[in-house]
């Protein structure tokens, strides 16, 4: 999915859209923001996502300390350069590994 040209947070459900504004608008449209938590105009792309929904999340989630894939969810630690040990006994827990 491409990235909205313009992400705007709100608080209601139902909401109002008239572009940039001036010669730079569109029509007046008038949403209501589904389940989702978000909507996008049909007009000018903009999205508005309502705020404590389910699509309003920070765009950079807190870092956890661990990286996706590391040693906790792979149980293959890093060598002191950040490198993964090259063949070897590895745990697959039976799954071939190609």
């Amino acid at each position: 999915m491409i990235d909205a040209p313009e992400t705007i947070v709100v608080d209601e459900s139902r909401i109002a859209c008239e572009g940039e504004g001036g010669a730079l608008g569109h029509p007046k449209v008038w949403y209501t923001i589904p389940e989702s938590g978000w909507v996008e105009c049909k007009y000018c792309d903009r999205r508005f996502v309502l705020r404590g929904g389910p699509a309003d999340q920070p765009a950079d989630p807190p870092a956890s300390g661990v990286a996706p894939g590391g040693f906790e969810a792979t149980g293959v630690r890093p060598d002191a350069d950040g490198d993964l040990p090259q063949g070897g006994d590895r745990d697959t827990d039976g799954r071939a590994l190609s």
